[in-house]
């Protein structure tokens, strides 16, 4: 609603159009130069944004056709959080116990900076692998056989280990992302690059 008073309000008429529908079952009569998305979430994947936007990639124009965000990578810290945890174990059940929550962290504590978790890249005829095997945005055309041809898996599974530089009981993770919007330009909820 929003963005459809926006394009009313700033007169952009047939220059601009929003399509509001699913974009598995939309049918583009055109391919798009530029396809944007707000789907991030606040871990950087949790909206379901690589198989989303590795699906809408059928709509961009490849040749040319740009994604933003065309690269975004998640992290993770080891946090202490009393007052999340206490509101949790209220509920007396694992569910609760075991939920990913999205909250602005106020009152907590870190053990350790935030590494890097995963990374996802679009459109994928610009996936890449880096010198250990992690998916990056490549300028280039893929040559890759694993990233041709439809073969997209978003599949990851990782190992991230932390030392922590004090003591005290570890209730779980902090959760942040960056995202390469264009070029140079980045957004971030990463603390170290907020």
């Amino acid at each position: 609603v929003t963005l459809r008073n926006m394009h009313h309000m700033l007169g952009w008429g047939a220059t601009v159009q929003i399509v509001h529908t699913d974009m598995r079952y939309w049918k583009s009569p055109e391919l798009a130069d530029i396809l944007v998305s707000e789907l991030l979430g606040s871990w950087g994947d949790n909206e379901l944004s690589p198989e989303c936007l590795d699906g809408a990639e059928k709509f961009l124009n490849p040749n040319g056709g740009i994604s933003i965000p065309y690269e975004y990578t998640s992290f993770v810290e080891p946090i202490s959080t009393p007052k999340l945890w206490n509101d949790c174990s209220a509920f007396g059940d694992d569910k609760h116990m075991e939920t990913m929550y999205v909250v602005k962290l106020h009152k907590f504590s870190a053990f350790a900076h935030p590494k890097p978790v995963f990374t996802f890249a679009h459109p994928s005829w610009n996936k890449g692998l880096d010198e250990e095997g992690n998916e990056r945005f490549s300028p280039h055309r893929t040559t890759d056989p694993a990233l041709l041809g439809g073969n997209i898996d978003n599949t990851r599974y990782t190992k991230v280990e932390f030392m922590a530089d004090h003591t005290g009981l570890m209730h779980g993770f902090g959760a942040y992302f960056e995202a390469r919007l264009y070029k140079d330009v980045m957004i971030s909820i990463n603390p170290p690059t907020h």
